[in-house]
């Protein structure tokens, strides 16, 4: 949880709800149609990517898809992204898994989408739009 907070101050699009985000790490934790990935750090997790087999909504179909892949700011020139990603796709193909991953933050976007588009087919975009609140 202490990283997944941590990735949320970093780039969370939207409030924390840890009711929602605990039963989803202990299903991934125990392997329940999910799986994670860690890279061990001196100091603790230095990286970690984590997986849910979901479906489409216009089908019974499964992929595999990312709710998190997050390298801890004091290694992120260790390029741990990568391996990241090639742990995913490694999991898909031991599942016979198309692989869905994406990238939803505001930070740096330019850069994670070359190493995404290195690595991964594209497949489409994102976007994502604010309205402006008034008080």
């Amino acid at each position: 949880m202490v990283l997944l907070r941590e990735m949320h101050a970093d780039n969370g699009m939207a409030q924390l709800a840890e009711d929602k985000v605990v039963p989803l790490l202990q299903c991934a934790l125990a392997q329940h149609r999910a799986v994670v990935g860690v890279i061990d750090g001196p100091d603790g997790i230095a990286a970690s990517v984590g997986l849910i087999i979901g479906q489409w909504w216009y089908s019974h179909d499964a992929h595999l898809e990312d709710c998190w892949n997050f390298v801890r700011e004091p290694y992120r020139h260790m390029r741990f992204a990568q391996p990241l990603i090639e742990f995913s796709k490694k999991a898909a193909n031991g599942m016979g898994l198309p692989l869905l991953m994406g990238i939803m933050t505001e930070k740096r976007v330019e850069a994670k989408v070359r190493l995404y588009e290195r690595k991964l087919p594209l497949a489409g975009a994102l976007f994502l739009y604010r309205p402006e609140i008034s008080v």
